[in-house]
């Protein structure tokens, strides 16, 4: 699904599941899992690669990606009003949201941990139009190239709570890269990133 399909009316809560360190509640859209097409983002700031996740960090510069993201965040921070004498402590009477979106210098940023293992699909192909094709073939997350322009699907799957502190949970479950040595972008009138691949010895005629 995309960004500009959610309906967020069709989101719904489980109710308020407590789990030692902190509580969580499930997220659902339209009955099933509330899962979200990112656009392809073309620079990964840093990896990191552990035991059982791979974290990265994602340089978020698509306009209409940001506005979904703020967007969702405030329908949760609404929704963390209505349901506040549910999701917190009786004692609490002031709480903050964490956002997914962190800034550095003017830039901003999404950090993702992504599962290293079977429920993490991970595809790789050559071209932007195989790409759009789904000519794509099976990877290993432990292949992942932060150089790669890369895309998700991401499933937001809880809001955690610790202490007085709300945040959602957004969960890669699918990712591609582009094999992709030379590359450029070019945003067309909607404010859509292209990729088109950059061949040797082409300049610009002045």
């Amino acid at each position: 699904m995309l960004p500009s399909q959610v309906d967020f009316s069709k989101i719904t809560f489980s109710d308020i599941i407590h789990d030692g360190k902190y509580s969580y509640v499930n997220i659902e859209y339209n009955k099933g899992c509330f899962v979200v097409n990112t656009p392809i983002f073309r620079e990964i700031i840093e990896v990191e690669m552990g035991d059982k996740f791979m974290k990265c960090c994602v340089m978020v510069e698509d306009d209409n990606f940001i506005d979904f993201i703020t967007k969702l965040e405030t329908h949760m921070i609404d929704m963390g009003g209505l349901n506040s004498h549910k999701w917190f402590d009786a004692s609490t009477n002031n709480w903050t949201y964490r956002s997914l979106l962190k800034k550095c210098d003017d830039n901003k940023y999404i950090e993702l941990k992504i599962l290293n293992g079977t429920r993490t699909k991970t595809r790789i192909t050559e071209s932007y139009d195989k790409l759009q094709h789904n000519e794509l073939q099976l990877s290993s997350i432990k292949n992942f190239n932060k150089d790669y322009p890369t895309r998700f699907i991401i499933n937001i799957d809880m809001i955690y709570f610790r202490r007085n502190v709300m945040q959602l949970n957004v969960r890669p479950v699918y990712v591609e890269q582009l094999i992709l040595e030379d590359y450029g972008f070019s945003s067309d009138e909607d404010n859509n990133d292209k990729l088109s691949t950059i061949k040797e010895g082409d300049e610009d005629d002045e």
